[in-house]
């Protein structure tokens, strides 16, 4: 049936790119879920310096480790918004700690901090 169903054109064939292509825009579709907050540290970079790990429950029911940094827009003094941007999500994890763990040592590596 599986090699009918291919030959028929069931089955569509995509590369790993255009997996994780699609992966990572259906996560952004979705609401996630953010399981762990991870402490704040203030990098050298020199936009948006106050940055954080988050640990998400992705909508399969997976973990991955996102990056995020703290903002605040003002206009001639008046604010207009501030909070966390998610940089991006990464990794595909079976459990939270696990994605915590490559969270940590993916920021350290970015950033030369021990986090």
């Amino acid at each position: 049936m599986t090699a009918q169903k291919a030959a028929e054109g069931g089955f569509r064939t995509v590369g790993f790119q255009a997996m994780m292509w699609e992966s990572r825009h259906r996560m952004e579709a979705d609401p996630l879920k953010i399981v762990r907050t991870l402490e704040t540290i203030e990098t050298d970079s020199p936009m948006h310096p106050v940055r954080r790990v988050v640990v998400v429950e992705r909508n399969d029911g997976f973990y991955c480790h996102a990056q995020q940094y703290y903002f605040r827009s003002e206009y001639e003094g008046e604010l207009i918004s501030e909070g966390w941007h998610t940089i991006s999500f990464d990794g595909i994890y079976e459990t939270p700690e696990m994605a915590e763990i490559e969270g940590r040592a993916s920021f350290a590596g970015c950033y030369g901090v021990e986090y």
